[in-house]
């Protein structure tokens, strides 16, 4: 039973309560990495951390340079002013690993422009080889030479950082703008970037939105600012909780959360107008504290079978792989379990004290319009069962038809507008130089020899030509493709000499496809819009993977190491 005595402790106890979760809020962090969606001991989240311990990381931005033609002087020009801007610029050189672009293919950055006619017949030269123009088309230049692909590689950079270095890129591109060539900028930080200022606005808009329909519902349903106020406070310090619980235990705060607030606004205030409808009936026969400890007795029993089967509801999606989805199943519950016991120990703490000494309430009569139409509509309902049953299984049957075809997905392009220009951007590139998510396949072994580089040219054919790749893997690339370019289309025979090439090979080219102890990473890029297609192409890999019976060794710890 509570008493005077009783509210007052149950004040203070909620109170330091909350002051403690403040702090736990305050060291909540936001992420909107991926990799966040899977546990640490997946497999390919198992495969990833060995390769960023093998293969230096690195974001990737991406520009596109559109112009009439780029297969000219002109184009390889701007190409050539976009690479040395971003190089030469203070703040962006020292975070750059390397540049790349078609102009590379005519003249390599540590040497001087040539006269237009020298360059002309560059491009011609380099464009009329078929392997050089296997490697470049579709690539990093355009089937129409409309447009051509600048690949920034910068060394991983900090979630706060990430604004200010975007905006540094931003500024250097908008400055090197013309009336013939146009330029955009996409790539995964600058779409994790715009992912979390959307994150950033949905959680300035969508709380207090939420908060605003449910103080309506509120003022509509108790028709008493204190009794509001009241319920309002019991969400409120139930949502602390749940969040300064987060930042405790160092769960990060991801899209998906962004409902979490929403859901514990709209559901655990349902238990405080329980509470307050049932106690104002109540407080006309009995003073305050009888009123709320009967009302806690009777409603709190509806009240806790509402919120347990709620709280089942959520933990559930603890059975998911996805961490994201299995946190906010937990959180939500945990949130709901706050919200069911503040509104048994809080509110009738509250109500107690405010009118503790004052009489009985009157009994109000107010209108009872609503309430007549909706018993109304249930006893129209009731007669007319057979109509009812027939409209909800002309609804139900195409529905549960719909949702067999449903398709699930996992990408920037399902997190993010359409119209927003990284997104824009991205999908250009997508349609011009096929996709740039990559299933990497780890190789060991002597990897640098001229029959193990072949072997590792002939696997990716293989991968590409695949009769059921109907263009989800576009390309490849390894440290054979490298060789190749720099060879002149034509991979070298002898072993002493590729030794010499790698060695000359600058190592921020080189580290991407080989480590320094020669394991070797293909790159296998996908155009996929579905979770469905992802699978399809990575099932595509993994069984080239496993059927490969060639002197390297394509395993990691006896699975294909494909990851994607």
């Amino acid at each position: 039973m509570i008493t005077k005595r009783g509210a007052i402790i149950i004040l203070v106890i909620v109170s330091l309560v909350s002051a403690l979760m403040v702090i736990g809020a305050r060291q909540l962090k936001t992420t909107v990495e991926f990799e966040e969606f899977l546990p640490k001991d997946y497999p390919s989240i198992k495969a990833l951390d060995e390769i960023k311990g093998r293969f230096p990381q690195s974001s990737t931005i991406f520009f596109v340079v559109s112009g009439e033609n780029l297969a000219t002087p002109e184009g390889v020009k701007i190409l050539r002013t976009l690479e040395n801007s971003l190089l030469s610029d203070p703040n962006l050189g020292m975070l750059i690993l390397r540049v790349q672009s078609f102009a590379d293919y005519i003249v390599s950055l540590d040497r001087p422009i040539p006269p237009e006619p020298v360059l002309k017949d560059l491009i011609d030269n380099i464009l009329s080889n078929d392997n050089l123009r296997k490697e470049i088309i579709g690539r990093s230049l355009s089937e129409d030479y409309r447009s051509a692909l600048v690949t920034v590689s910068i060394y991983p950079v900090n979630t706060r950082e990430r604004g200010r270095i975007i905006q540094l890129f931003q500024r250097c591109v908008e400055n090197l703008k013309t009336e013939n060539f146009g330029m955009s900028m996409t790539g995964d930080i600058v779409m994790y970037s715009d992912m979390n200022k959307l994150m950033n606005r949905d959680n300035r808009i969508l709380i207090p939105v939420a908060g605003i329909f449910v103080l309506c519902v509120l003022l509509v349903a108790l028709r008493k600012l204190s009794d509001v106020l009241i319920s309002i406070s019991l969400v409120g310090i139930a949502s602390l909780w749940t969040i300064g619980l987060m930042g405790f235990l160092g769960i990060s705060f991801t899209t998906l959360h962004v409902a979490l607030i929403p859901l514990l606004l709209g559901l655990g205030v349902d238990y405080a107008i329980y509470f307050m409808k049932r106690y104002h009936e109540e407080r006309e026969k009995s003073n305050a504290v009888e009123a709320s400890n009967i009302t806690v007795k009777t409603t709190g029993k509806a009240i806790l079978v509402a919120a347990v089967t709620t709280i089942i509801g959520f933990a559930s999606f603890g059975v998911s792989w996805l961490v994201p989805i299995r946190n906010l199943g937990y959180f939500a519950a945990l949130g709901i379990g706050c919200a069911f016991g503040l509104a048994l120990s809080f509110v009738p703490a509250v109500v107690i004290l405010r009118d503790a000494g004052k009489k009985h309430e009157k009994k109000i009569e107010v209108k009872r319009k609503f309430g007549r139409r909706l018993a109304k509509i249930c006893l129209t309902t009731a007669h007319k069962w057979k109509l009812v049953l027939i409209i909800v299984m002309l609804i139900s049957i195409p529905s549960a038809l719909s949702a067999l075809s449903l398709k699930t997905s996992m990408s920037f392009e399902t997190f993010l507008p359409s119209d927003i220009e990284s997104v824009r951007t991205f999908e250009m590139i997508e349609n011009n130089f096929g996709g740039q998510t990559a299933i990497w396949v780890i190789a060991r072994g002597q990897t640098t020899t001229s029959e193990s580089l072949q072997e590792m040219l002939i696997f990716e054919n293989a991968v590409l030509s695949d009769p059921k790749n109907t263009g989800l893997i576009t390309h490849s690339w390894s440290i054979a493709n490298l060789l190749l370019i720099m060879s002149g289309g034509t991979l070298p025979n002898d072993d002493a000499l590729i030794v010499q090439m790698l060695k000359s090979i600058d190592r921020t080219k080189k580290i991407p496809v080989l480590s320094e102890d020669n394991v070797a990473l293909i790159y296998f890029f996908v155009n996929t819009r579905s979770e469905d297609e992802m699978r399809k192409a990575t099932e595509i890999v993994r069984k080239h993977v496993e059927n490969y019976q060639g002197n390297l060794n394509l395993r990691i710890n006896g699975a294909p190491a494909v990851t994607g």
